[in-house]
């Protein structure tokens, strides 16, 4: 199979356990519009909160899917009740009215799938595993079920843990085409684990205008002003979507039916990128998008590969959403005895791109324990020869699915 821009993302982990061991803009636009317009810019919201945290710590590659995110976290949210479900509906920018937040974010989920019609391939999966002997709510069953098509599966983590490990992490390896092959590692479930919520995204998309294999040659990258890689880049000249300020260049690379692309920021030298992502946000990712227009560009873009891995409990206990994480969490509208709490987020992300397209991969599982503007010149020149930040995002929505950073294109 040819190699296509590969995004391989076990992204989120959330496993409720009972152990304690671990430390823890047209005015005519229709109403349902308005409903994708507000949903995507709530998303995007929480996308680049999220994505700011985790670039603040991490020095290297970067690769997040912000979506996959949201859409495990949706199902948690299920059954969150009280301050726990208060601070999941600060940080996540959740709707507090569950049953409509609920019905909003499946319509949402569905419009985005349909986005990806027959032109590139877009599979969004979620699966649950529940403790068989624990007493789950039906009506939390029911819900999630409905609303986001969630495959059920009975599980024995008291005594047959490693079984089902090996049970979730061939699902997610199915639903991602055997991009994400161990989403749960044997140090993840416990005794006390008594449901594991996953969701996984693959994404395979040619380019709407393929890069000439023959004009990629090797070319300098800079690291930094003191390191420097050799690596391959692509070339092609053509028309793009283009903007550019004082702080950045953008442009926007269309798949396949122009309903997905890829957006690139490449910051302007004497500002870098951890600087520019420092104070880069959801406005100024809206500002970017709104001004795009076609010019004649010549682009020049790296070919490379992302590995990220990364535990996001603290990060999201950071963001205020602690309540969650501690013996005090609140999931009775999960199951009435109240002894819920969250355990573990974990992801984990590989990125290739090259002259054909992107394919992308991403899984979120949540575990669940028991507690204890410028003119511009005729040529316009686009040389990621430079850390740049990319964004893979439905156009019809402006919802981000992916986004992340390069640093160095040959690690």
């Amino acid at each position: 199979m040819n190699t296509r821009l590969k995004i391989f993302l076990m992204l989120f982990l959330v496993v409720f356990l009972g152990c304690t061991a671990k430390q823890s803009k047209d005015k005519k636009a229709s109403s349902n519009d308005m409903k994708d317009i507000e949903k995507s810019q709530q998303l995007n919201e929480f996308a680049y909160n999220l994505y700011n945290e985790i670039a603040g710590q991490e020095k290297e590659n970067l690769a997040i899917s912000p979506f996959s995110i949201s859409t495990a976290m949706a199902m948690v949210y299920g059954g969150a009740a009280g301050q726990t479900k208060k601070e999941m509906s600060d940080v996540l920018l959740f709707d507090s009215d569950k049953d409509r937040f609920h019905k909003n974010f499946a319509e949402h989920v569905s419009k985005i799938k349909k986005s990806a019609g027959n032109d590139l391939e877009l599979n969004i999966a979620n699966g649950m595993w529940l403790q068989h002997d624990y007493p789950f709510l039906e009506t939390y069953i029911g819900t999630i079920s409905r609303y986001y098509e969630t495959v059920l599966n009975k599980a024995n983590f008291k005594e047959d843990r490693e079984k089902e490990r090996t049970e979730i992490n061939n699902w997610v390896s199915d639903k991602t085409n055997n991009k994400i092959e161990e989403l749960i590692r044997k140090d993840v479930l416990c005794e006390e684990t008594r449901m594991v919520l996953v969701n996984a995204i693959y994404f395979l998309g040619s380019w709407l205008k393929e890069f000439d294999k023959e004009l990629t040659h090797e070319r300098e990258f800079n690291i930094s002003s003191k390191d420097k890689v050799k690596t391959k880049f692509m070339k092609k000249e053509s028309e793009f979507n283009y903007y550019e300020d004082k702080h950045a260049q953008a442009l926007e690379i269309p798949y396949s039916g122009e309903n997905f692309s890829m957006l690139l920021l490449l910051p302007k030298e004497d500002i870098g990128i951890r600087k520019f992502e420092s104070v880069f946000d959801v406005n100024k990712y809206n500002q970017y998008v709104k001004n795009l227009n076609k010019s004649k560009v010549t682009v020049l873009l790296p070919k490379f590969k992302i590995r990220f891995h990364a535990n996001l409990e603290r990060i999201f206990q950071e963001m205020g959403m602690a309540l969650a994480f501690s013996d005090n969490a609140d999931f009775s509208d999960m199951t009435s005895k109240r002894d819920l709490k969250i355990d573990q987020i974990i992801h984990q992300a590989f990125v290739e791109i090259d002259e054909k397209g992107t394919e992308a991969a991403a899984a979120t599982a949540v575990t669940v324990v028991k507690t204890s503007a410028r003119a511009y010149d005729d040529k316009i020149v686009f040389n990621a020869n430079r850390p740049f930040h990319f964004i893979i995002r439905d156009n019809n929505s402006n919802t981000i699915i992916f986004m992340g950073r390069v640093v160095n294109p040959k690690e």
